[in-house]
């Protein structure tokens, strides 16, 4: 092996900025063209360029768990131009349990900006001139409220035609001097201007956010980009059950688990002290039932392993199910500590997650099931017990009980093999989190 490398690269001339990642187009059509793949806050041909930065907070607003950001850029007008209307580009991001900022960055240059909480609208940034990569601090705020025109209007004046209507929409700058917007969620979104006039322009409210039918998000998610007519950036928002960053996997088959009801209330990268009080809760009561569950299982193990309890095959299932229950509250307390360990990045080796993944659920999911059968054969014992009486066979009952564990053991593990071998970890790259899942397919 030689100590040198005669292969060259573009790359190798740290042509990217910023921390940006270089990727060489193919050797073979040019040696010289290369593309940057940008950090976020950065953008241009070499990620020279520094976005403009929106931090959001929110002021006697209930913080929602998403935020819809739509960035209008106003063109000049013109008299003969073929489309004058306002540039729209709409951006998307969820809101995690404990923050109550959110922050976007956006490279092509606007004029006004509104955050929509669900049919709410907000103008959040006015600004006559573009300034490029500076810091914008706004907030989602009562006085920036853009109500609908039934809140403004009365009935008589809301039932006429659109155009009709519209003529009447300079009363509400008029009438209400605080306000600064308001739209009527069907063709107008308008401002009050400095002189108390409407200036209203065309806005979609019933987009569908689709990439231009891309179909790069699946499920009937929707899709978002930071540039309308030439995106870097596309996201997609997946409907409920639905999970992945193309929304392809889906949890519909499925009931609740412990990661689906904890996993997005352990805040990461936070010490157990510094978690959330659902977390600390769940702790204490899993704590009390593993306390609670070994003392009666060690009560359960002395009182039927006694020769009398064992001349029954009874005796023998409630002594198994004893055991069972011990294992099955420690496993679930290894869960509840690897899906915290693993949310807050204590734990990153990935090999150990996807064995533990595997491992953890395979064993949890068995033991669970292993018990339920032997409560059953407990019940259908008693039954014949019953139904038979006298004739009921004590020494064979007690032979058979062993075989039915057995096969119980053998038809359980192998009903359960398909949950190991479909086993995944998804990395959620927006909410930093590892998730430990099932997906059937290929």
């Amino acid at each position: 092996m030689s100590s040198r490398c005669f292969l060259k690269s573009i790359c190798q001339n740290n042509t990217c900025m910023n921390r940006g990642l270089c990727v060489p187009y193919n050797d073979r059509i040019s040696f010289t063209n290369f593309t940057c793949i940008c950090q976020d806050g950065f953008s241009g041909k070499r990620c020279e360029h520094k976005d403009v930065k929106i931090d959001i907070s929110f002021i006697d607003v209930p913080i929602p768990q998403s935020l819809l950001v739509h960035f209008i850029t106003v063109r000049d007008y013109k008299l003969y131009s073929v489309d004058p209307a306002p540039v729209r580009a709409t951006m998307f991001k969820k809101i995690g349990f404990d923050q109550d900022t959110v922050t976007f960055f956006m490279s092509l240059p606007f004029h006004l900006v509104f955050a929509q909480i669900e049919t709410k609208f907000y103008l959040i940034v006015l600004q006559h001139n573009y300034t490029a990569s500076v810091i914008i601090a706004t907030e989602v705020a009562r006085p920036t409220y853009c109500p609908h025109i039934q809140e403004l209007f009365n009935e008589s004046i809301i039932n006429y035609p659109v155009l009709h209507r519209a003529k009447y929409y300079h009363l509400a700058c008029m009438k209400h001097s605080n306000l600064v917007c308001f739209q009527d969620s069907e063709i107008f979104m308008c401002l009050c201007t400095e002189e108390r006039h409407a200036n209203c322009f065309h806005f979609d409210f019933n987009m569908t956010y689709n990439c231009r039918g891309s179909k790069i998000c699946q499920n009937e998610a929707q899709c978002f980009q930071d540039n309308p007519t030439c995106p870097t950036k596309t996201m997609c928002v997946c409907r409920e059950c639905f999970y992945g960053t193309q929304c392809q996997f889906t949890t519909q088959q499925f009931g609740l688990s412990l990661d689906a009801i904890l996993g997005y209330k352990i805040r990461p990268h936070l010490s157990i002290i510094r978690q959330s009080i659902y977390v600390k809760i769940s702790i204490i009561v899993a704590s009390i039932m593993f306390c609670v569950g070994l003392i009666s299982g060690i009560l359960s193990i002395l009182t039927f392993q006694s020769k009398p309890c064992q001349k029954f095959g009874c005796g023998f299932y409630i002594l198994v199910s004893a055991i069972t229950s011990i294992l099955t509250i420690t496993v679930f307390n290894l869960k509840l500590w690897f899906l915290i360990l693993s949310q807050t990045s204590t734990i990153t080796s990935h090999g150990f997650l996807l064995i533990s993944c595997i491992l953890i659920e395979f064993i949890l999911r068995f033991l669970l099931a292993i018990t339920d059968w032997f409560h059953a054969c407990v019940a259908v014992e008693r039954l014949f017990t019953v139904i038979l009486d006298i004739n009921f066979n004590v020494a064979k009952s007690r032979k058979m009980s062993k075989l039915v564990v057995f096969g119980i053991l053998l038809c359980t593990s192998v009903s359960l093999l398909h949950d190991p071998i479909h086993r995944r970890l998804i990395d959620d790259e927006e909410e930093q989190r590892t998730w430990c899942l099932i997906n059937f397919k290929p």
